[in-house]
């Protein structure tokens, strides 16, 4: 829908401007409006993972990565979360 879209792009959009609290607001709402969309809990789980929640971060990434195995950025992210320099 357009509101869990809306929701998906402003979460990311506060999170790119290390709005780390309220992108993780409206990335909940998105998720809640539309679970397990991979994008919405790739989005999240980086955001989580910018607010130290490693472990909801790898959780949250895990899955979007079922969901889209192809996604390379979500590898990415999950690289950087299971890294040693956290």
């Amino acid at each position: 829908s357009s509101a869990d879209f809306s929701k998906r792009r402003r979460g990311e959009t506060k999170r790119m401007l290390d709005d780390y609290k309220g992108a993780l607001e409206d990335l909940n709402k998105a998720d809640a409006l539309s679970p397990n969309d991979a994008w919405t809990l790739e989005s999240r789980g980086a955001t989580k993972y910018e607010l130290g929640d490693y472990i909801g971060a790898l959780n949250d990434l895990n899955k979007s990565n079922e969901l889209d195995p192809n996604d390379s950025f979500c590898l990415e992210w999950i690289a950087k979360v299971k890294s040693p320099t956290i």
